[in-house]
């Protein structure tokens, strides 16, 4: 009887052993499953912030280098220039009837046209033209910010004194991205936003002063055509638009380039 009391205390004792062990495997086994999921939890975290950053870094870098490319581009237009190259006149001034044909050729600062030029007629000797001009404040210029190293240039229309503005021929199209600055480039956001909300800039100093711009505004110069002649039109990074007369290349109708 004792041996048997004894045998099966040793049954109970075993058996609690085992219980036990189960048990504590069991929260072992849970302990190290929370912990691991946790764990990788956040590892997961800590690599989709990674991520992130890296992705705000690599959109970093492309602004950069979309910044530099435009400032690459504006940097080597420090001027817009065309010439107006006289061909005739015909009629009389005193009956109202004189209209002057000239040759309208846009180039680089290395002379090469831009496009092919452009013949336009016009009532009158006294040719106007008219354009939208961007001024960077002097700070900008002062640190040396290529973006806004220079002023930007769109020239808007061109037409004769004995004719209404709104008949005028059309150079730029308002809000596009002007030939000289194109460079085989697409617009930037930068350029993109000046020239479509060139008004809005125009008419919101606090704008302005967001963008760095000094000033922005429509200018226009004219000039009393003579045959024979050639008349040089720029914009010149620091200064305002002006024209200026020339001789016509010898041997040519048209510009010598």
């Amino acid at each position: 009887m004792k041996t048997l009391q004894a045998f099966s205390s040793l049954v109970g004792t075993v058996v609690s052993l085992v219980i036990l062990a189960v048990l504590a495997g069991a929260a072992w086994l849970g302990y190290h499953t929370f912990y691991t999921r946790h764990s990788l939890e956040r590892d997961l975290e800590a690599k989709q912030k990674e991520i992130v950053a890296l992705s705000q870094e690599l959109d970093a870098k492309r602004r950069e280098i979309t910044r530099l490319e435009t400032a690459m581009r504006l940097l080597k237009v420090d001027r817009r220039v065309a010439y107006l190259d006289v061909l005739r006149q015909a009629g009389s001034a005193k009956d109202g009837t004189l209209t002057t044909t000239f040759r309208f050729t846009e180039v680089t600062p290395e002379g090469k046209p831009l496009h092919e030029n452009r013949e336009f007629t016009v009532h009158g000797d006294m040719v106007h033209v008219d354009a939208l001009v961007v001024k960077f404040d002097d700070k900008s210029i002062e640190e040396g910010d290529p973006l806004r190293s220079t002023s930007l240039c769109l020239f808007k229309r061109i037409y004769g004194d004995k004719q209404r503005p709104d008949e005028a021929f059309v150079i730029d199209r308002e809000g596009a991205q002007p030939a000289a600055y194109r460079g085989g480039k697409e617009a930037s956001e930068f350029e993109r936003q000046i020239w479509a909300q060139f008004w809005d800039y125009a008419n919101d100093a606090e704008k302005q002063s967001k963008a760095g711009i000094r000033a922005a505004h429509g200018q226009g110069v004219f000039q009393k055509m003579v045959p024979g002649k050639r008349y040089r039109v720029q914009l010149r990074a620091s200064d305002g638009l002006s024209i200026v007369p020339e001789d016509l290349p010898a041997k040519s109708a048209g510009p010598a380039f």
